[in-house]
């Protein structure tokens, strides 16, 4: 079986898998009957062509893979998911360093890419494997589909999250000295200061003194300061003698503040120095290395690796948060949201299914003070450590075990009496101020967890600017993540080859993946060599990746109501008239007296019509 240039394997109108060319002179779609000349598939000279037997690995096949370029590469001929010899269905174009000579890879060798093999497949159950813009599709439901694909994964930063909580549960919360100092550590320097100098004060401030604080030209800071405060519940209105308006702390978060700035109170946790000498003792490293194993295990179990394996109740939250999809008598799969959450950063990820579980706290019968509370506290561990599980409530140890699933705490054994919290929990509450799409803080987080053992967050992609990636990993799933958003090339043993190409791109962005977080995830995971440039990568890169995306937003999709069949043109602009003073005009034809409103002001324009009628 040959193989053909030009990319020949799907249908330019509807992206089906076409057939082998024949003696005809066209080869036939089978879904839409278009057809295609077979001089499109063989017109392309090719200078050399590895011949593939995927069900005889001949000993000439593997000498042509010998004298080629490819020399060195891991290169298995079985697509390793459906073991068929039609092996041209799950092909991918691949081009070498010599000019000219084209080869194709099965989409997925089963000793090499065997997670990104999973990742292919799960975006060609998710995705049309059209690569033309699916725009031209004129079913309504298909382009509903497309328009929910590109939701944008959020996350809420600390100061969104607590300003969603009740009065009471921020009042019940700032009883802990512990969550009060990781408040104020997340605040704006700005509102720092105004904490500060009005912490030992036991009388309210007057607006006007408040304002003094800051020069005219930083009033738009001020305001700021001022709005996050007041929705913290930091401070408070209170009406001062004379009808003046002041602003006076919060006094439980005051007192409590003083006792974790200045000490005093009760301890925050037991230490395992009561216990005596842990003869099981953890270092760091160890630590390290465990709390990425254990993440790692929640992200190869997204991406449907064999091998991961997570509770029921971890499978369970990932489906609640929309992170997979499970259906009756089937595995859960990766969703378009999973696939953004792959590509965010580990402190991002982290930040994000912690808020995921705390939605679902109160409905599994937990404390929400309780377990914030706890989870705090752990930000102000020492790292390496050991602390007491005893005075911990029922619902409290629960929350123990499934942050040990997660990574974030060390227990030997479920029982044991000590556990050991993970850099993943002191960082867990450090740099989430900023959203996730924030590249700066994100890769202050990064950097801080790239001490941890096998982490392989930071300073492994080298971007060229001839839209090469070298990936220095030898982590499957680092392998795979790459893989969503570029053309694998070759593998060797320390090295993945891949190039970021045009089709890859917009198939990562058709799966819901933005070009803001591809750039994002190349940006935070640059070599060392890449950070000591300006910018850390080739502009060339980033600005034809966003250009890419913007080929797929050429058409909005707004839903409205039609208006047409005017007798005259004089009514045609009465009524378009008065759909653009109420704001709710869509679209307009003047040659053909058509016109396009909202579904929100349809009822007022036909109000509106009505009575100009009645009136003629």
């Amino acid at each position: 079986m040959s193989c053909f240039g030009g990319d020949p394997n799907f249908c330019p109108e509807c992206g089906n898998i076409l057939p082998l060319p024949g003696i005809q002179d066209t080869v036939r779609c089978p879904r839409c009957s278009f057809c295609i000349p077979v001089a499109e598939f063989s017109g392309q000279e090719i200078r050399s062509t590895i011949i593939f037997n995927p069900v005889e690995q001949s000993s000439a096949a593997l000498e042509d893979e010998e004298d080629s370029e490819l020399k060195g590469a891991v290169i298995d001929r079985r697509c390793s998911r459906c073991n068929k010899e039609g092996m041209v269905y799950h092909t991918r174009q691949m081009r070498s360093a010599d000019e000219g000579q084209t080869v194709f890879f099965t989409c997925g060798g089963k000793l090499s890419f065997n997670l990104f093999n999973d990742l292919h497949f799960k975006q060609q159950r998710n995705t049309r494997t059209n690569k033309k813009a699916p725009f031209r599709s004129h079913d309504p439901e298909a382009a509903e589909r497309i328009m929910k694909l590109r939701v944008q994964l959020q996350c809420k930063n600390l100061h969104e999250y607590l300003r969603e909580l009740s009065p009471e549960i921020l009042d019940r919360l700032y009883n802990h000295p512990a969550t009060c100092l990781a408040v104020y550590r997340e605040l704006p320097s700005l509102a720092k200061n105004y904490v500060m100098r009005m912490l030992f004060l036991d009388q309210p401030l007057p607006l006007a003194a408040v304002a003094l604080w800051v020069k005219k030209d930083s009033q738009k800071d001020h305001d700021e300061c001022v709005s996050v405060l007041a929705g913290l519940r930091l401070w408070h209105s209170q009406q001062l003698q004379g009808g003046l308006q002041g602003y006076v702390l919060n006094p439980v978060f005051k007192d409590n503040l003083r006792i974790a700035l200045l000490g005093g109170g009760k301890a925050w946790a037991d230490e395992g120095s009561t216990l005596g000498p842990d003869r099981h003792a953890r270092d760091i490293e160890s630590l390290d290395r465990y709390a990425m194993e254990r993440w790692e295990v929640i992200l190869h179990f997204m991406v449907g690796s064999p091998s991961a394996a997570v509770s029921q109740d971890l499978a369970q939250l990932l489906v609640q948060a929309g992170l997979m999809k499970s259906e009756a008598g089937e595995a859960p799969y990766i969703t378009s949201a999973g696939f953004q959450f792959l590509l965010l950063d580990t402190a991002s990820q982290l930040w994000y299914f912690t808020l995921q579980y705390l939605k679902t706290a109160q409905s599994r019968g937990m404390d929400l003070v309780e377990i914030l509370s706890f989870l705090f506290q752990l930000s102000f561990s020492t790292l390496g450590r050991d602390y007491s599980v005893e005075g911990m409530s029922e619902s409290l140890l629960t929350f123990l075990q499934h942050l040990r699933e997660f990574g974030l705490v060390f227990q030997r054994k479920r029982k044991s009496r000590r556990y050991y919290p993970t850099r993943l929990a002191i960082t867990l509450s450090a740099g989430v101020t900023s959203t996730s799409s924030s590249s700066s803080s994100s890769t202050s987080s990064s950097s801080s967890l790239a001490s941890c053992a096998g982490a392989g967050d930071a300073g492994y992609i080298v971007v060229e600017t001839n839209y090469r990636i070298y990936a220095y990993t030898n982590s499957e799933l680092q392998i795979a993540l790459v893989a969503l958003f570029s053309e694998m090339l070759y593998r060797f043993p320390n090295v993945v080859v891949a190039q970021v190409t045009r089709e890859s791109v917009q198939q990562a962005i058709a799966n819901g993946i933005t070009a803001q977080q591809i750039i994002h995830f190349l940006r935070t995971r640059a070599h060392p060599v890449m950070l000591k440039q300006t910018p850390a990568l080739p502009p060339t890169i980033t600005d034809q990746i966003r250009l890419w995306e913007l080929e797929r937003d050429r058409l909005q999709f707004t839903e409205g109501v039609l208006y047409n069949q005017f007798l005259s043109q004089a009514d045609f602009e009465v009524l378009r008239d008065r759909a653009q003073g109420l704001g709710c005009l869509v679209w307009q034809d003047v040659a053909h007296r058509v016109m396009v409103v909202t579904p929100q002001g349809h009822s007022e324009v036909k109000r509106f019509w009505k009575r100009q009628k009645s009136h003629t």
